[in-house]
């Protein structure tokens, strides 16, 4: 599923993605409120989401959704890596984020990626990583990180790759993966509540 303002982007992405033979298309809309019933009623694996979204922006969007469709992988689409913007959809619930100036095989190969259950994950998502449990303005108590989690974000944030930290700091790539979700996991915990359009009737309108 595809949600982005742009006409063109929506056409292009649904193009691509209709024509590779391992993906199932399920739609794409303009805007959240008119995604939000057929993400419901379709419940698909992967949504590539515009982080600059009118109305209610992709980052409040994942976060609302993401606690009532768990199962659920949000990509954020951006042209410009915003890193702030995108960290923040990062916390909201969101798996990773995806270039508009990506080639097409890029692209899918990120979606695939996402939908094996790999999560985005280089230096400076580790720094910020770090800080955001680190803050002391911040109430973390929901969940904290592990000696572990923060051995593998510290080298992460050193720039080293996860197949080289696999190779050389003894942290296997089953583990090194299982470390990465868990750290996602206590993210997301902390993120968020459900904001007020969706308390206020858009969930009740949908049908069971």
């Amino acid at each position: 599923m595809v949600i982005d303002g742009k006409t063109e982007i929506r056409e292009i992405l649904a193009d691509w993605i209709s024509c590779a033979s391992d993906f199932h298309f399920v739609g794409a809309y303009a805007d959240a409120k008119r995604a939000w019933v057929a993400l419901h009623a379709a419940k698909p694996s992967v949504v590539l989401v515009d982080v600059n979204l009118s109305g209610v922006s992709g980052t409040e969007f994942v976060r609302n959704l993401k606690p009532l469709v768990s199962a659920t992988q949000f990509m954020m689409l951006t042209v410009y890596e915003d890193v702030d913007e995108l960290f923040e959809s990062l916390v909201a619930g969101a798996t990773g984020f995806l270039s508009l100036q990506a080639p097409r095989p890029t692209l899918l190969g990120k979606i695939r990626e996402v939908y094996e259950g790999s999560f985005t994950v280089n230096s400076w998502i580790a720094r910020k990583v770090l800080r955001f449990f680190d803050a002391s303005d911040s109430d973390h108590t929901v969940a904290t990180l592990t000696v572990d989690e923060r051995e593998l974000l510290a080298l992460l944030q050193r720039g080293y790759l996860m197949n080289e930290i696999s190779g050389h700091f003894g942290i296997s790539s089953d583990n090194g993966s299982a470390l990465i979700r868990s750290i996602y996991g206590k993210m997301h915990q902390c993120s968020g509540v459900l904001a007020p359009w969706i308390r206020d009737g858009l969930i009740r309108s949908v049908p069971e």
